[in-house]
């Protein structure tokens, strides 16, 4: 059976007529879900004829987003015949769709069957753009709880719920983890927690609070689980029911021991995010989407006192007008790009007083009509944060200026102690830029000595965790060093984990150069082998080093005064002499005796006493005593004068105005005066010969370059003896000063010696002829025996050429050893003759280039060069000067001695060579032959010396003699080094100049 309002009974005719009067959209269905009637609102709402309606589904109208929702929602209804409720989008008669609550029941017969639907369609769409609206702010709430609680962790805040009367709950995590413990003993437990002096006003705020039903604030101290005490700062929300009672308490704890700056931005926080939206002290607005301010929350008019729903006032007219530029720049970017934007600006109080505000403004829009869009903004008093942050800045701007001031430098590391930014005080300081000094870089400008124990430090301070300090030298960009104190500390997290290191270098330059000269001068004074001492003006010492100590057998730490270490004459002179002069010329310097403790033996030193003065008040607090031992001093002062006494010569000494003060034994003796005769001035004792020139020539050249040497005449006191000696004259300073202060003379007599170097005058000049007549000799010996030896040595040629066939053997033999004799005799004779003419020769020196000469000298010697096969080799060799012929003589015997000699087992090999020694050329004649035996090296350049017989090497033996004497008469020397069976080697030097001989 069909539900249809037409077809019922006349009775119910009226039926259709109210159905069409009532105020709300009506329809009809039948039992099997067919629209069967529709009202004329519904028909009005839609733009639809009934037949569009009629034993059709309705959804045919709804949207096609919600089509299949709504279909599902009816058949279900439909099918388990419970009542239909559903909501969706309708289509205007404008072609728009709106939002329709749609509700149905069934209509049953008497027997319970369904005849069929009726139902009411209501338009939400007023109330749906609400609830949008409403879950839009609802989501930005949602996301301020979450930038809330991100908010808490990242501060570190711990956050807490109690039932009323404040006793926390069991389950708050908060508790736990801000003091060790979970506080559920009971309502006042956690009180236990509160350090007594502050539980009190605890207590009172909290009672204060659930009576009147207000958040509370308190700060006070906690006990932490170490039994420490930290500074925290107590809030608490009540949460309320209907009724106004208190269902819950939110509440936060901060820890404010480390940085009570930052209190009031927390303050701050609390009151934004507290109750959801009204819990957040913000004031929010909406505005269109140019801009114009279309109504704010109550928080608005309470600090600007301006109307909640302002016309034709833009927000921009409540900001600053130094803030407005900017504010009117990031509205325009964001309606440029449509993107949410951040500001911090100062808005206007409603007593005229700025204050500062971060702002957020983001766009929002309805979803169903474009011009119900426009932008969503709140601001969040900022200002004592602002403030804090400005006092942060002018602080850092103070610290780094007093960092500057104090010439320290700042520098910052990575947790494992790694440079990773730039450092600009650290390039400025070492010259390191960012690359150089990066990682562990910045231990290159640490001075090599101190590197290794730095590095040990610092990588110490990193695996403890503790501050790290140490002194050691930094490279300036100059390349200098110079002493810097470093010191760094851990900056932490709160987890417990470092964050960075901190560290700051400071300039100890001067500190640590006065230092070391403080360590040096103790050391000095410690090491000194003086005494040093400190005694106060009442001759009290306060102190005494090592040396003195030891000297007056004292113990260190005992007391003892002026008078206990000086012998009575001392003490009088202090008195008399020092204590006059000290308060007179501030010092003191002379001889003095003090006393042995233990033997009382009379200990001279001297000592220089000086008084030192407070350097506040100038007034004299102090006196210092150096003193030296002289007793070694006087002794040698007294071998000295028994020496001076005992000497054979002249030992005199004058004051500056010439007048003698001293003449020893020797020099009274050598001028005549006896032991107490008057001394005299010096010009006294000089002889009239040699007055005028002592003092007009040696005496001003003695002022002038403080000693003069030469021959001078004394005259003798008695007898006017004019004698010869050689006098030596000096001046004498004054040790203390430094001042001339007199002459010094050692005079000897030179008579003596100058009657034996006439008497060596005379034998030189008589050998000297005597070896002249003897050169004659040789030469003209040599020379007259060449004619007999001709004459025998021609007749024994006639002998033999005219007679040999009447010889005998032994005629023969005798004939033979005649020529033999004569050929060497002749031999001998010309040698003999060189040797002279060498002695004998006189000629001028001249350039003379060695490479000439060494090459005459082979092909002089070509002959038995090439019966040998030696080899000759040559370097370089220069020009000296000399005479030709000469050199190359002494070449043709050293390189002829080479051939002669050869070893019976290899060709000769002969190297020439020639190397500077400052004024001389060392030339050095090698061979490989047999070489000469050690106890042979002199006897070989003896005149006739051989060391093999005529039988086996030819020669006179006069060969080196010859070279020797010719390498001599230039002023230089012939040697030789040799290994027997290896070689030999000659050299000689020759005179770069030369000399003329």
């Amino acid at each position: 059976m069909l539900f249809d309002p037409a077809h019922i009974s006349e009775s119910s005719v009226g039926l259709e007529d109210l159905l069409n009067t009532l105020p709300s959209m009506t329809w009809c269905a039948d039992a099997h879900g067919l629209t069967t009637f529709v009202n004329r609102d519904l028909l009005a709402f839609t733009g639809r004829s009934p037949e569009a309606f009629l034993q059709q589904r309705f959804a045919v109208a709804v949207h096609p987003e919600d089509r299949d929702g709504f279909q599902k929602c009816w058949e279900q209804s439909w099918m388990d015949v419970m009542p239909f409720h559903c909501e969706f989008r309708l289509e205007h008669h404008d072609g728009t769709y709106r939002w329709i609550r749609s509700e149905a029941r069934s209509l049953h017969a008497k027997t319970g069957e369904v005849m069929g639907w009726i139902g009411s369609c209501t338009q939400i769409d007023d109330l749906k753009i609400a609830q949008q609206q409403a879950n839009h702010h609802l989501q930005r709430l949602e996301r301020n709880e979450e930038r809330f609680r991100a908010l808490v962790q990242a501060t570190h805040q711990t956050v807490w719920s109690a039932v009323p009367y404040g006793a926390p709950q069991v389950d708050s995590q908060g508790w736990p983890g801000l003091l060790g413990q979970h506080p559920g003993l009971g309502p006042d437990a956690w009180l236990d927690l509160v350090h007594p002096e502050d539980v009190l006003a605890t207590a009172q705020a909290v009672e204060q609070a659930n009576t009147q039903r207000t958040p509370y604030v308190v700060e006070h101290r906690l006990r932490q689980p170490d039994g420490s005490y930290r500074l925290m700062l107590g809030r608490a929300f009540p949460l309320q029911d209907a009724d106004g009672r208190i269902t819950e308490w939110i509440g936060m704890h901060t820890d404010i021991t480390e940085d009570r700056r930052r209190e009031q931005v927390l303050r701050d926080s609390e009151q934004r995010y507290r109750a959801l939206f009204e819990a957040m002290p913000n004031i929010v607005w909406m505005s269109s989407r140019e801009g114009q301010v279309q109504r704010f929350n109550e928080h608005w008019h309470r600090f600007t006192g301006l109307p909640t729903e302002p016309h034709g006032l833009s927000w921009l007219d409540a900001v600053h007008p130094e803030d407005r530029p900017a504010a009117v720049q990031a509205r325009t970017e964001g309606l440029r790009t449509g993107q949410a934007y951040e500001l911090e600006v100062r808005l206007r109080r409603h007593d005229g007083v700025y204050r500062w505000h971060a702002c957020q403004i983001a766009p929002f829009s309805s979803g169903v009509a474009s011009d119900e869009s426009g932008w969503l903004g709140y601001a969040v008093h900022i200002h004592e944060r602002k403030l804090a942050e400005l006092s942060i800045q002018r602080s850092e701007a103070r610290f780094r200026s007093l960092v500057t001031a104090s010439s320290q430098v700042v520098w910052i590391t990575t947790p494992e102690g790694l440079a990773s930014s730039s450092q600009p005080a650290w390039e400025e300081l070492t010259g390191q830029d960012c690359e150089a000094s990066r990682g562990q870089g910045w231990t290159e400008a640490i001075h090599p000595d101190d590197r290794a124990e730095v590095i040990q430090a610092w990588n110490e301070a990193l695996r403890t965790r503790t501050t790290y300090q140490l002194k050691h030298r930094l490279r300036t960009p100059e390349g200098t060093y110079r002493w810097y104190l470093a010191r760094a500390v851990p900056v932490w997290e709160p987890e417990g984990l470092v964050r960075e290191w901190v560290g700051i270098h400071a300039d100890i330059h001067e500190q640590k150069l006065g230092e070391f000269s403080r360590l040096r001068l103790e050391r000095l004074v410690n090491e000194s082998d003086d005494l040093i001492g400190l005694m106060d003006l009442g001759g009290q010492f306060e102190y005494l080093n090592p040396v003195g100590l030891r000297l007056l057998e004292r113990e260190e730490g005992s007391s003892w005064t002026w008078e206990d270490i000086t012998v009575p004459a001392a003490q009088h002179q202090l008195r008399t002499q020092i204590y006059p002069a000290l308060l007179s010329t501030g010092h003191w310097l002379g001889d003095l005796d003090l006393q042995h403790e233990g033997t009382g033996q009379r200990l001279p030193v001297n000592a220089s006493l000086m008084l030192i003065n407070d350097p506040t008040t100038g007034q004299p607090v102090n006196i210092a005593i150096t003193a030296r031992d002289i007793r070694e001093r006087q002794r040698d002062r007294a071998r000295l004068a028994r020496l001076v006494e005992a000497s054979s010569d002249y030992i005199g000494i004058a004051n500056r105005e010439h007048r003698i003060m001293y003449v020893n034994r020797a020099g009274r003796a050598l001028v005549g005066l006896g032991e107490h005769d008057p001394l005299g001035e010096i010009f006294t004792v000089v002889h009239e010969s040699d007055r005028e020139r002592f003092e007009t020539q040696i005496l001003p050249e003695v002022d002038r370059n403080g000693c003069w040497q030469g021959d001078l005449k004394l005259r003798h006191t008695v007898t006017g003896e004019a004698i010869p000696v050689w006098r030596t004259i000096f001046t004498l300073t004054d040790p203390s000063t430094g001042l001339m202060d007199g002459y010094g003379t050692i005079t000897r007599d030179m008579r003596d010696r100058l009657a034996v170097e006439r008497d060596l005058q005379r034998s030189n000049t008589e050998l000297q002829r005597s070896l002249a007549e003897l050169e004659q000799f040789a030469y003209v010996a040599s020379h007259d025996l060449q004619e007999p030896l001709r004459t025998v040595t021609s007749f024994s040629e006639l002998l033999v050429n005219r007679y040999a066939d009447q010889f005998d053997e032994r005629g023969h033999l005798y004939a033979r050893l005649i020529t033999e004799a004569t050929t060497r005799l002749g031999t001998l004779l010309q040698d003999l003759q060189t040797y002279a003419r060498v002695a004998s020769a006189r000629n001028e020196a001249e350039p003379v280039d060695t490479q000439l000469v060494l090459a005459q000298v082979f092909q002089t010697l070509e002959m038995e060069v090439q019966g040998t096969r030696a080899q000759l080799h040559a370097g370089a060799l220069p020009t000296v000067t000399g005479h030709a012929a000469q050199l190359r003589q002494v070449f043709v015997n050293l390189i002829g001695n080479a051939l002669k000699f050869r070893a019976p087992d290899r060709a000769p090999f002969i190297q020439v060579d020639a190397v500077r020694e400052e004024e001389a050329w060392r030339f050095s004649v090698s061979d490989n032959g047999l070489g000469i035996a050690p106890e042979f090296h002199e006897r070989i350049f003896t005149i006739f010396q051989r060391l093999h017989t005529r039988e086996k090497y030819e020669g006179n033996g006069i060969g080196l003699s010859v070279a020797r004497k010719i390498v001599e008469r230039q002023g230089g020397r012939l040697w030789l080094e040799s290994t027997p069976g290896s070689g030999t080697t000659f050299f000689f030097t020759w005179p770069v100049k030369g000399r003329p001989v």
